[in-house]
């Protein structure tokens, strides 16, 4: 777990600076995934290389100050995403967000997250949130962002599929959302994901990190 009250705000300083500063420090590919090299957020350059059982015992221990940072988010999925199904079975380092550990969860309107075939696309609520944290070589752990999509109405974005996507920092604050404050900040994001415009702009859990069978 963090350390103490007073290191854990210096880790959220830390990250919260870090953060703001990779959005400028990289412009955005027009094609990603999690086996290249991240542009958008900057890259962990030590993370540490833990099993599967390690990164999610770290997970489970520093979860209850995950939701407390997120609690203080005026975004109401930022508050309730981990009362919904996560799909993946441990944290797993994303290139695309800078070699962080991630966890996927998505809301029951998203039910078939990971099931969509070519063409179909979510119902409009469809909510996904993705949470990371980071730990370092010399297993230094540091809270993240986290990442939502929401699935909006016909019309709302065409480059994004109609996804609205939100950045929520670790002090509870919110960076950036498609269409409204910040907008510019999140553009990487829809780039990103057009890579995978046929399946609804939808990157699902990694092989071998998927709940289910």
């Amino acid at each position: 777990m963090f350390a103490s009250a007073r290191s854990f705000q210096n880790y959220l300083a830390i990250i919260v600076t870090a953060l703001i500063s990779s959005l400028f420090l990289f412009p955005a590919y027009a094609q990603q995934d999690d086996d290249v090299k991240p542009i958008g957020h900057i890259e962990l350059s030590n993370p540490a290389d833990l099993t599967k059982q390690q990164a999610e015992q770290i997970y489970l221990s520093v979860l209850p100050e995950i939701k407390a940072i997120f609690a203080m988010s005026d975004i109401g999925a930022a508050t309730k995403y981990t009362s919904w199904k996560r799909y993946n079975n441990a944290p797993y380092i994303s290139a695309t967000h800078g070699a962080r550990y991630v966890d996927n969860y998505a809301n029951e309107i998203a039910k078939d997250y990971g099931k969509l075939k070519r063409g179909e696309t979510y119902p409009k609520g469809s909510i996904l949130a993705k949470d990371s944290f980071s730990v370092t070589s010399d297993q230094s752990i540091f809270p993240g962002a986290l990442f939502l999509m929401e699935k909006m109405g016909k019309g709302f974005n065409k480059p994004s599929g109609d996804w609205k996507y939100t950045m929520v920092l670790p002090d509870g604050s919110v960076f950036g959302t498609t269409n409204g404050e910040n907008s510019d900040i999140v553009e990487f994001c829809i780039g990103c994901h057009a890579a995978k415009a046929t399946l609804d702009h939808i990157f699902y859990v990694p092989k071998g990190y998927s709940k289910d069978p």
